[in-house]
């Protein structure tokens, strides 16, 4: 059985922490409150940078969220313009240049969160094309995982 850590469980478990990151030694903490140094070391070390890492996962988490809604918008953007292009008597060139625009845009999504294959951006070129809705549904489904 696991022991529990005697500092995760302190009522003044903030205050212990908010020592340590202001520099306090941890035998001084440790004398305050009772505790002991190595206690407050493997809190330090275990359970605190757990909760770091899971805060950092978070914050890069809602990055890539507020960068997929940017590329969302620039994606209808570029869509709007490409409908506008084809239709009847409309500018050709504009409307290619919006289809490959809106490939790019999603090729650099993929690759800044890192879920594009060099291999899979080149059959992309080569041929099919995924939808903005269906890119953010393989991007989920890939993270979620």
């Amino acid at each position: 059985m696991a022991l529990r850590c005697k500092v995760c469980n302190y009522k003044s478990r903030a205050a212990v922490e908010k020592s340590v990151l202001a520099g306090t030694s941890l035998r001084d903490i440790a004398r305050q409150h009772g505790l002991t140094k190595d206690s407050i070391s493997r809190h330090t070390t275990t359970c605190v940078s757990q909760k770091l890492a899971k805060r950092s996962e978070t914050k890069e988490l809602a990055l890539q969220d507020r960068l997929l809604e940017s590329m969302g918008e620039l994606q209808a953007k570029t869509l709007e313009i490409m409908a506008e292009a084809t239709k009847e008597g409309g500018d050709r060139r504009i409307a290619l240049a919006a289809i490959n625009e809106a490939r790019h845009n999603l090729a650099l999504v993929a690759r800044m969160v890192g879920r594009l294959d060099p291999k899979q951006e080149q059959e992309k070129k080569d041929g099919h094309m995924v939808t903005w809705e269906e890119f953010v549904m393989i991007y989920r489904q890939r993270t979620a995982a």
